[in-house]
């Protein structure tokens, strides 16, 4: 088995993550930080108890709401 996750959580709250602020979800983001910190999908669905397939929609969602995001203010610059 690979190296342990870290507390997504704390990763989170270190951060300044605020999801009443921000384009992603709490769950998108907890994705993005352990996949940006190496882990692949199959640990972080284990970690967060659901399946790999689940982690790839997450994250491809995430993604695509980042990319509008930066359109959006591309736009109006």
């Amino acid at each position: 088995m690979g190296a342990e996750l870290p507390n997504v959580a704390a990763v989170l709250d270190r951060t300044g993550f605020d999801p009443t602020e921000s384009v992603l979800t709490r769950r998108q983001a907890e994705v993005l930080a352990l996949r940006e910190a190496g882990f692949a999908q199959a640990a972080i669905a284990e970690e967060l108890g659901t399946s790999r397939a689940n982690v790839s929609k997450v994250e491809a969602s995430a993604r695509e709401n980042i990319a509008k995001a930066r359109e959006t203010v591309a736009f109006a610059e």
